[in-house]
């Protein structure tokens, strides 16, 4: 029972000491409880301290072999302090092998002793094969296996402690099974170490490295559980010491050959720190973080849907969301809602392309529909939808348009893909693109229409100011300074009419009542006459009818056209006189029954007298007319004037006799003279004609 006692106390004293590497008192070291001799007192441990102890009497059975070697309250090695060689003394400085936590010796300071258990001995022992010639063993005997420079005895402490093995195996003086703690060497031969320390304490199995042994799998127990193997050298750490840094994780899956882990955040694919093995915090230079759907990865492109953002603060490099709020970020890179695809520039997120379902509009932002009118729905399948401006040449639309609609696809000209309705920038809409004001020409004349849009109307679009069959025309300012469109050329055999500076199509016959028809370089146009013309032709002064103001025509000498005039104008020199019969004209005082007279004159009563003749001519006793001489004895000459002599008077324009049918002749005989008179008369001769008898004298005037 004391033994017993002094075994869990020393197991107890470890746990509380442990930190400090020196063991105490009397019993020194860690025990195992599946391997002796600490499994022969102790058969279950928790935390550093033996919870289960063996039966009394097994643990009697033990006693004296742990108590042989483990009693002493002094090292397990001793070392001389110099070069001299001293027997069962370790050579200087080599008690440095530490098996279970107590130094052992490497070499011993006297050539003719090598370590046996750790311990100077004898070469005539049963450990060491061969000689021994530099105070440690080079290769061992059956039953033990070359550790460090010396031998060990399979199945006996401290050699338990390397060696798994209960008994020899396999090739001589090799262990064919290392312990917890230890790497076996494959191949090993009796010369060189077959197992080979892990170098860490809480180091369960481990592998060599390049220069040194690299931890593969720690204890279970205790608080270094987690595996952190970087640059060759696998060692066993807490969870705070694995994460302290942020640059290596917890793995407790345990499910693997290494058990748990604390792994490099650069496990991870381009992962510089990190909080756990899904969760990337910070990615190498060339990387930036994306997070999806609560999944961390390092990429160089960030791919469509997000965009690069580099931390003024931090010089964190993160994928930002197209759509996403991104709030907090420095410099701010708040995302578009609804954006499937955008541009950086360390300032504004410009978003290029929208989520399946929504536009993407001129100012950047994502809508369910377009703008009516000024903005039309551009498909794209590839690139994403859009809501282009009217006005964007670069995407169907037309430059300086304000407004538009959309044409159908099988009426599209070749990349044009809207129909202007309105256009801005003071720009005209002609023939649906829009022009300056300057382009309005020939065809077209310019509009303005501040509510509907400037245009540039077709000369012959009467609902808009223009002229009816009207091909070509022009914008004209009259007098008053107010703006006409003027035609210049009709469609068909239609004619320009001008009327008081306004303009029509008409056809040629409907060119009268006061117009004339005008012919001028093979073409005609329908003119205004003059203003007192009524009528004309020809010209605009040549009437052939007046107006009520000027109604008397004045034709020019042989012509059916004039001039018109009032009485005045006609009676001006006396050579005309105003003939009031329909229509109305200035008629020669020469003219019809005045024949000879030379000038005339009208009475206000309307009745018209000659008042001079030609050469050698007299003017009638009616003053109708002139004759070579005035009728003899019913007449006589006065100034040039023929009048009837006294007992004659003018009776219907002829000197007959005063007295009432003094002849006697019967009524039928005078209608019978006054006939022959008139047939006399209508030969051609100038003068009169007298017929008389001898009751009555009378003159008849051809």
């Amino acid at each position: 029972m004391r033994l017993v006692g002094q075994i869990v106390t020393a197991l107890q004293l470890w746990c509380i000491h442990r930190t400090t590497q020196r063991l105490h008192p009397g019993w020194s070291g860690c025990y195992d409880t599946r391997a002796a001799p600490g499994s022969s007192v102790c058969r279950e441990a928790r935390d550093g301290a033996c919870v289960g102890h063996m039966e009394e009497d097994k643990t009697d059975r033990t006693s004296a072999k742990i108590g042989a070697t483990t009693t002493e309250e002094t090292p397990t090695c001793e070392a001389v302090t110099d070069s001299n060689a001293v027997s069962k003394k370790c050579a200087q400085n080599k008690c440095d092998v530490t098996i279970g936590g107590n130094p052992y010796c490497s070499q011993c300071s006297t050539t003719s002793e090598a370590p046996v258990d750790g311990v100077c001995t004898a070469t005539t022992s049963t450990a060491c094969e061969g000689s021994v010639t530099t105070g440690l063993c080079t290769q061992c005997k059956s039953g033990y296996f070359l550790f460090q420079g010396g031998c060990y005895q399979i199945g006996q402490s401290p050699g338990s402690l390397i060696c798994a093995d209960t008994k020899a195996s396999g090739t001589t003086g090799t262990c064919k099974a290392c312990a917890e703690g230890y790497f076996t060497v494959s191949g090993a031969t009796a010369t060189v170490d077959s197992c080979v320390a892990c170098g860490d304490e809480n180091c369960a199995t481990c592998t060599v490295g390049a220069e040194q042994q690299k931890c593969s799998k720690c204890k279970t127990t205790g608080t270094k559980t987690y595996l952190k193997g970087d640059a060759g050298a696998g060692t066993c750490v807490t969870e705070a010491e694995c994460t302290a840094n942020n640059d290596h994780y917890i793995d407790n899956t345990d499910s693997g050959p290494n058990g748990k882990t604390c792994k490099a955040c650069s496990t991870i694919a381009g992962c510089s720190t990190c909080s756990s093995g899904t969760a990337c915090t910070k990615c190498t230079d060339e990387n930036y973080l994306k997070m999806v759907s609560g999944v961390t990865t390092c990429v160089t492109d960030c791919g469509e849907g997000y965009f690069k953002h580099t931390a003024t603060d931090s010089s964190l490099k993160t994928c930002q969301s197209c759509s996403g709020a991104n709030s907090d970020l420095t410099p701010a890179a708040a995302g578009v809602a609804g954006c499937a695809a955008c541009t950086y520039d360390s300032a504004k997120v410009t978003c290029t392309k929208c989520e399946t379902g929504k536009y993407l509009k001129s100012d950047g932002t994502c809508a369910d529909n377009c703008t009516a009118n000024t903005e039309f729905v551009k498909n794209d399948p590839t690139n994403g939808n859009k809501c282009v401006s009217c006005s964007d040449n670069n995407n169907g639309g037309i430059a300086d348009c304000a407004e538009c609609s959309l044409l159908p696809s099988a009426s599209r000209p070749s990349a044009t893909l809207i129909k202007c309705t309105k256009c801005g920038n003071s720009k005209y809409l002609k023939e649906g693109t829009c022009v300056d004001k300057a382009e309005c020409t020939g065809t077209t004349f310019p509009k303005e229409d501040n509510s509907n849009g400037n245009k540039c109307v077709p000369c012959n679009d009467s609902t808009n100011g223009g002229v009816a069959d009207c091909t070509a025309c022009a914008l004209t300012t009259d007098s008053s300074r107010t703006t006409l469109v003027t035609c210049s050329a009709c469609s068909g055999n239609k004619i320009v009419k001008t009327a008081d500076g306004a303009t029509s199509c008409i056809d040629e016959s409907a060119c009268n009542n006061g117009f004339f028809v005008k012919e001028s370089g093979g073409s005609k146009t329908c003119e205004a006459c003059d203003s007192t013309c009524k009528t004309c032709s020809g010209v605009a002064a040549q009437c052939t009818s007046c107006n009520a103001n000027k109604p008397y025509l004045k034709k020019t000498e042989n012509s059916q056209t004039g001039t018109c005039v009032d009485a005045a104008g006609c009676t001006n020199g006396n050579t005309y006189y105003a003939d009031d019969a329909d229509p109305r004209t200035c008629k020669a005082c020469a003219e019809g029954t005045f024949e000879g007279c030379e000038t005339c004159e009208k009475s206000t009563d309307g009745a018209v007298a000659c008042k001079t003749c030609g050469p050698q001519k007299k003017i009638r006793p009616d003053k109708k007319g002139c004759i070579d001489a005035c009728p003899p004895d019913v007449s006589t000459e006065k100034s040039g004037v023929c009048e009837c002599v006294e007992g004659y008077t003018l009776e219907g324009g002829n000197c007959a006799s005063s007295s009432a049918n003094k002849s006697g002749l019967s009524t039928g005989a005078i209608v019978g003279i006054s006939v022959a008179a008139v047939v006399a008369c209508s030969v051609p001769l100038t003068g009169y004609l007298p017929l008389q008898n001898e009751q009555s004298k009378q003159s008849y005037y051809c």
